[in-house]
This record gives structure tokens, sequence and C-alpha cells, in this order.
């Protein structure tokens, strides 16, 4: 049986639920999208190792619980680049080299990213039968990962208008400071996105950014959610490179169901 928690803190469109003993967060809009399944992956547990994902034996046996197939997972090595692949069949199990997102219309292939500060994306268009996955830092949000994927999956049959986009969690504007050299990259995507602070240094709204972006490549906005949630100020929650400097990981999943 699935265990539920108050979701406040994740915002109305997010559910904490408890498999194998870790907490994994569910967006209400892409569980009422037909024949897609998802999931973030949270370092909250009360069982199992301090990070899920480091142990292959007890990530399989979570996958399968959520409603995944371990055996069908594809993976990615990620670079905080635009580039986004397409996975196939015979990719299942596969790692397809570097890239930070990738797309498929294979039902039942399990498409992942990984992630502690940065966007984790999950985009999906059940009518064309398409859906993907995204790792949005800033630097790849600056070379355009977003609209890369949407131009991809629209290039395959979908339609921006139509597809539906969620945001798991990621560092807020609360706890990220950037310099010049940032705002610079960002420049073309970054309205509403920045706070000054110090001189020569803004609060990021990666989140806004990604708003920004997903629009332009004409998503609708009523269409787009993210997780309010900030990694860096819930350490009992998530993982932060940025609050902690060490690298652990959440997974962001999403597949066609059959």
């Amino acid at each position: 049986m699935l265990a539920r928690m108050d979701p406040t803190p994740f915002g109305s469109d997010f559910e904490p639920v408890e498999v194998e003993g870790v907490w994994c967060l569910r967006s209400r809009r892409l569980q009422s999208t037909p024949r897609v399944r998802h999931a973030f992956t949270t370092r909250r547990a009360r069982m199992g190792p301090a990070d899920p994902l480091a142990d292959p034996a007890f990530r399989a046996r979570l996958l399968a619980a959520l409603g995944f197939d371990p055996r069908r997972a594809v993976a990615l090595t990620q670079r905080h680049t635009a580039r986004t692949v397409v996975a196939e069949g015979a990719d299942a199990g596969r790692c397809l080299g570097v890239a930070d997102a990738v797309v498929t219309a294979q039902p039942g292939l399990v498409l992942s990213v990984r992630a502690s500060d940065c966007l984790p994306v999950l985009l999906a268009d059940p009518e064309a039968g398409l859906v993907a996955a995204a790792h949005a830092g800033w630097r790849g949000l600056a070379r355009g990962i977003l609209a890369r994927v949407v131009e991809v999956m629209v290039a395959r049959g979908a339609r921006a208008d139509r597809i539906t986009v969620v945001g798991g969690p990621s560092v807020g504007p609360c706890c990220y400071e950037v310099d010049g050299p940032v705002v610079e990259a960002l420049e073309s995507w970054a309205g509403g996105a920045l706070e000054p602070t110090r001189p020569g240094h803004w609060k990021l709204d990666l989140r806004q950014v990604a708003r920004v972006q997903l629009r332009e490549a004409g998503v609708s906005g009523h269409r787009v959610s993210f997780c309010p949630a900030c990694t860096a100020c819930h350490a009992e929650w998530f993982f932060s490179y940025r609050r902690d400097g060490r690298v652990g990981r959440m997974e962001g999943l999403i597949a066609l169901e059959p």
C-alpha cells in the first residue's frame, strides 16, 4: 500500500507518496494525463540506503514498485548540454551517451534524468504517443535545452500547445545567487527571473527561465507546472550540491504505458 502525507510544502499539484520506504512526488497534472506514468524521487526514506540511487538493486526495486520495468530504463551521461536523443525499443537498459534530454514513442521504455539543484523536467503528449525527460540547469537552459526538446517532439508528431510539462524540485531563487556571466548567458530567457542582491549578483529563478523558454517554444502556460519546493531549503527531503557540496541525486522518471 502507498502511504501519503500532507502535500502542502510541494504546492497544490504535487503529492508525496511513500514507496519501498522512500518518499516520492507525483504531479496530479501528469497523473490525470492518459497513458503516462511518472515519479520524482527524493532523499527522504525510513528504510534503505542513504542515497537510494547509489544502490542499483534498491533502485530496481523502487522503480518496480513505482510501476516501471527497471530492465527497460534508459540513462544519460548528463553534461549540462542541450543535446536531445531519441530512445528506441532496442535502447532498453542502455546508457545513450552524453545528452541532457531524451524523447521516446516506445511504450514501457523508462526515461530518466537525475538532478539535485537543477530542474528535472518531464514532458508528455499522449495524443502523439510521445514522452520526454530533460535535465535543465542554468547552462542547459542557456543553450536552449527545453526549446530543443519541444522541437524534437514536434518533429515526431507532437503539438507544442498540447504538450504537458512538469518540473520537479529544484533550487529556488531564495537560495540561488548568480553573477554577471550567468545572467549574460541567460539573457534571452531571463525576463522576470532575476532579482538584484549585492553588486554584480542576482537571485535566479530557474523555473521562470524555463517557463519563458517553454512559452517561446509554443507550450501553453496552463499546461506547465513546477514544484515550488527548494532543494537547498529542505535538507530532510532533497540532496543539494549548493547546500552540501555532496553529489547525491534525485531522479525524474516517465514512461508511456502500453
